[in-house]
């Protein structure tokens, strides 16, 4: 496009050709408004509308606002993206004809796939250039992803990278639910001391051994010196109906060395590394029931890793940890325990009747999963007005929040007495498991 041409055109200033009003009364001739100059400004116009992917309409006068706003005509669609995953190119229209014209201005393409290495670009037929990232640090394989979101501008030396997000990162940048509890092994209701557990027998809340294994918690993870620790997921108690043929992500921090993961019937590796490390599964068709999870170090031996995650969907989102409030109470459908480590320190009241049957009810944080957990205590008395020890479990039951229990002890007389259920020393407990 120029300015107006004609012979009638006069100078504006700085040599600029411009126009002037006719005045008839001081005999001025006005410029001549040619078909050529008029063509060639709305076809300038209409170039920006139409490249912004906008249909020329008489009735809208900001047309070439939009145009312009949009950032479309920066945007390189997929047929204008070529080369190789380390070697692009982007075919623009019009065609960039130097790179000096593209110092600051920002490009949009979608990448093509995942690069191997380093990057560099072409911009239609001029000289190949670095991609780097903002810094100007070369791009190591796996920074750019297929179907990324590529937001770059070109400073005189590379084009830098100002954004670089696939669908995946996108995802990832909003935690999804972990249906793992106790993830960070913060949770210890059975006191367990770290060492040595025989298969399926518990450590801390929700992990088990899977055959004879040996571990410590440690800080927010697992030292897991020999074995495999092992937690069973109930679908259900996340709104699932079943987990089977499911895209699934298990993910922890900064293993030591690759880990061998088992979700249900399917199996890969988490390679070690710092930061969130991840593999993503597909459970089979015939994983509808409860879901295992398994993690071992690869090969066998000593391992240590933190904070596990599984989440349904391609790709580890970042960790984020509920309140250990929370997670107690989603904890304690599986596992409740009571322990008082004073001695005489009271669990409770009850009932006591002659022949030495002693009935309490103690409140539960949430409901049991299921209405007869098996029940296990130790060093527990009955008080009265003396202290008789608890011999044993006749009956008991958990209704909603409340978990009743039939205590055996030495015959009285007089009964029946209102009595206190108390710690006889300060390794007293009263547990009840309803592990899956």
């Amino acid at each position: 496009m120029d300015r107006i041409a004609h012979s009638t055109a006069v100078d504006i200033g700085g040599g600029r050709r411009g126009f002037r009003s006719e005045d008839t009364v001081a005999g001025q001739e006005g410029t001549v408004v040619t078909a050529t100059h008029l063509n060639a400004t709305q076809e300038e116009m209409m170039a920006i509308i139409e490249k912004a992917g906008l249909a020329p309409d008489a009735g809208d006068l900001a047309q070439l606002l939009r145009a312009i706003r949009s950032q479309r005509l920066n945007f390189v669609t997929a047929a204008g993206v070529g080369g190789t995953a380390n070697a692009v190119t982007l075919a623009f229209a019009p065609t960039f004809v130097d790179l000096a014209d593209l110092v600051g201005v920002p490009l949009v393409s979608i990448a093509e796939a995942d690069n191997t290495g380093a990057m560099t670009v072409r911009v239609d037929a001029l000289a190949v250039t670095a991609r780097t990232w903002p810094d100007g640090t070369a791009l190591l394989p796996g920074d750019v992803k297929a179907g990324a979101l590529i937001v770059e501008r070109y400073d005189g030396t590379a084009f830098r990278m100002q954004q670089c997000l696939s669908p995946t990162q996108v995802a990832a940048l909003s935690p999804r639910t972990n249906l793992l509890i106790n993830g960070d092994f913060q949770l210890n209701q059975r006191a367990f001391a770290g060492g040595a557990l025989a298969n399926n027998v518990y450590g801390y809340d929700r992990w088990k051994a899977s055959g004879a294994s040996n571990m410590a918690a440690a800080g927010f993870g697992l030292a897991l010196t020999s074995g495999e620790v092992h937690q069973l997921v109930e679908p259900a108690a996340w709104g699932f109906g079943n987990l089977a043929s499911t895209m699934m992500t298990v993910s922890v921090e900064a293993p030591s060395h690759d880990l061998a993961v088992t979700l249900g019937s399917a199996s890969g590796v988490i390679t070690a590394g710092a930061g969130r490390r991840s593999v993503t599964l597909t459970t089979g068709a015939g994983d509808n029931g409860n879901l295992s999870l398994k993690i071992a170090r690869s090969g066998g031996g000593a391992c240590s890793f933190n904070r596990v995650k599984l989440e349904v969907g391609a790709g580890a989102s970042p960790w984020m940890a509920r309140t250990l409030q929370q997670e107690l109470l989603l904890a304690s459908r599986y596992f409740t325990a009571w322990r008082i480590a004073t001695v005489n320190g009271r669990f409770g009241l009850g009932m006591l009747i002659d022949n030495g049957d002693f009935m309490v009810n103690l409140p539960l944080l949430v409901p049991l999963r299921t209405g007869a957990p098996a029940v296990t205590y130790a060093s527990l008395n009955r008080s009265v007005s003396f202290d008789s020890p608890i011999t044993g479990v006749s009956s008991s039951a958990a209704y909603g929040n409340v978990f009743s229990v039939r205590f055996t002890s030495a015959t009285t007389s007089g009964g029946p007495f209102i009595c206190g259920l108390q710690a006889a020393t300060a390794a007293a407990h009263l547990s009840l498991d309803a592990e899956l």
